[in-house]
């Protein structure tokens, strides 16, 4: 894994009008694994619906952390489409056909981004326009959230994106 920087470094960095591609991949790290955190709420709540035909979701918790995984996933895309993706990745899971009343395999593709020594994917439906390299993941291949203790604070994650649309801030490759 790639170091991590403090919130010293960073606004050291950050006084200079420069983000760095470390600091930006940090920054989607960091709301990566909250939109984790919130999708392994979702998915406890839905399983609580699913099995527990007593229990009922009187504060629609399970809607409320699928808001809280969708608003961390949009800035991640945000910051991923600030960069080139290097290459496809494609994974093949089981997922229920609703049509069919079955399961079928179904090949599953994302666009992988590295930025700043971070990797990232970013689903696609359709790959037959882009020209980039194909990998295919393990199919044992599992995604975890953090703890937050161990992320960029979402006031410095803010901070950085307000300051790249505000133009207080240019991002700065190794060979500018």
């Amino acid at each position: 894994m790639t170091k991590i920087i403090t919130t010293k470094e960073i606004n050291k960095i950050l006084n200079q009008g420069i983000i760095t591609p470390e600091i930006l991949g940090y920054a989607a790290y960091s709301v990566n694994k909250r939109a984790k955190n919130w999708r392994d709420k979702e998915t406890e709540y839905r399983n609580k619906r699913k099995w527990n035909h007593f229990w009922f979701d009187k504060y629609d918790n399970e809607f409320k952390a699928k808001e809280q995984k969708q608003k961390y996933y949009n800035i991640k895309q945000t910051i991923c489409e600030m960069f080139e993706p290097t290459k496809i990745h494609s994974l093949k899971q089981w997922r229920w056909n609703r049509n069919k009343y079955e399961d079928e395999l179904v090949t599953i593709y994302f666009l992988c981004y590295e930025i700043g020594g971070f990797f990232f994917h970013q689903p696609i439906n359709d790959i037959k326009d882009i020209n980039l390299p194909i990998e295919k993941l393990d199919d044992n291949f599992e995604t975890f959230g953090d703890n937050i203790t161990n992320l960029m604070s979402m006031q410095m994650v803010k901070k950085i994106l307000n300051g790249l649309n505000e133009g207080l801030y240019q991002i700065k490759f190794e060979n500018n």
